[in-house]
């Protein structure tokens, strides 16, 4: 007698049915497989991407694209390098190396055509293009103030979890000026009415500012333990603050990522603290069953918890939840989703860091 399989791909790994009520071409554990348009894929290896090493080990990558270049933006603990291809540009700020530790994650992103960074220690970081001319710290923020986190939104600079003068303000978002492409924001001071800087405490429930993702129209605000949806309204109040969801929050940066699914609507998927979710800006719902759940979460090296990120594979519609496993310090595993078919696979990574 033959039995019929079916599609090898369609149901993926399924963790946590019986084994009598589990498909007959279902899975219950892959390692460096994929499920693919309905098959079952070995996932591919790994290689360089330049002929040359990076000149000081990345903890951070940021694509740049300039007027006559397009360059990998890299930063290490202490120096800022741009690789085009050919030559890794060294672009530290002339005024010196950066002192951030291990733990003081970079972040940032592109302002249109301004790059910037932050490593929560030093003022954050900008730079327009130009491999002659260096990041520098950036105009029209006070030299008295750091931040854990700045992103880009519309053409706003955000920043969150402030210091002032040495005084932690971790439930507080920053934003500058508007600022037109090729610029910085012309202020950061929340008390010149001639321009729309300002700032919010976010206090309550949810902890501390993680991290910001822009879905749609919102720039999402990641706490601790909630979501916050910041909407730009315009007038004196700049920003509207809308919470939506107090029962999930994120314990590391870069855990979020957006895709467009099947109905052609933005969505994000969240690594959170407890859970793996998609939201749509206003209802969440978690993709996870509770069996891999639990394995997800056991498996991660507590210790290293910042070092976890989600990454996109556009072209294959899958997510890569990265994570380092127990004792090490860099992601080492990824479950895999596919956010058309809702597959799971996974695969071991070589110590990635961003």
């Amino acid at each position: 007698m033959r039995i019929g399989l079916g599609a090898a791909g369609e149901h993926g790994v399924v963790e946590d049915l019986p084994d009598h009520a589990i498909p007959i071409n279902a899975w219950t554990r892959v390692q460096n497989a994929r499920m693919h348009e309905g098959t079952v894929e070995k996932c591919q290896g790994w290689i360089d991407a330049y002929s040359s090493d990076p000149t000081v080990a990345p903890y951070m990558l940021l694509p740049y694209k300039g007027s006559a270049s397009v360059f990998w933006i890299y930063a290490g603990l202490a120096k800022i390098h741009a690789a085009d291809g050919i030559t890794h540009h060294d672009l530290t700020n002339s005024g010196g190396d950066y002192t951030g530790t291990a733990t003081n994650r970079w972040n940032g992103g592109n302002l249109g055509s301004v790059a910037i960074l932050n490593n929560g220690v030093e003022v954050p970081q900008f730079w327009g293009g130009g491999t002659g001319t260096p990041f520098a710290d950036l105009t029209n923020w006070n030299a008295a103030h750091t931040c854990q986190v700045i992103r880009s939104f519309k053409n706003f600079l955000i920043a969150g979890n402030i210091t002032k003068s040495g005084i932690t303000h971790p439930y507080m978002v920053k934003w500058g000026h508007p600022a037109e492409d090729g610029t910085v924001p012309a202020s950061w001071d929340e008390t010149d009415t001639t321009y729309l800087a300002g700032e919010q405490n976010l206090r309550g429930k949810g902890g501390t500012i993680v991290d910001f993702y822009p879905l749609n129209d919102s720039n999402m605000v990641y706490k601790q333990g909630s979501i916050v949806a910041m909407r730009y309204i315009g007038g004196n109040f700049v920003f509207s603050f809308e919470t939506v969801s107090t029962q999930l929050g994120v314990f590391a940066q870069n855990v979020v990522k957006n895709f467009t699914g099947k109905d052609n609507r933005i969505r994000s998927l969240v690594f959170g603290t407890d859970d793996v979710v998609v939201h749509d800006g206003r209802n969440l719902q978690s993709v996870i069953d509770d069996r891999r759940r639990r394995s997800l979460y056991s498996l991660i090296d507590s210790t290293n918890l910042e070092n976890c990120f989600v990454a996109a594979d556009e072209g294959r519609k899958e997510l890569w939840i990265c994570f380092p496993e127990q004792n090490e310090t860099f992601c080492t595993r990824a479950f895999v989703w596919n956010w058309m078919t809702g597959a799971w696979g996974e695969q071991e990574i070589p110590a990635i860091s961003d």
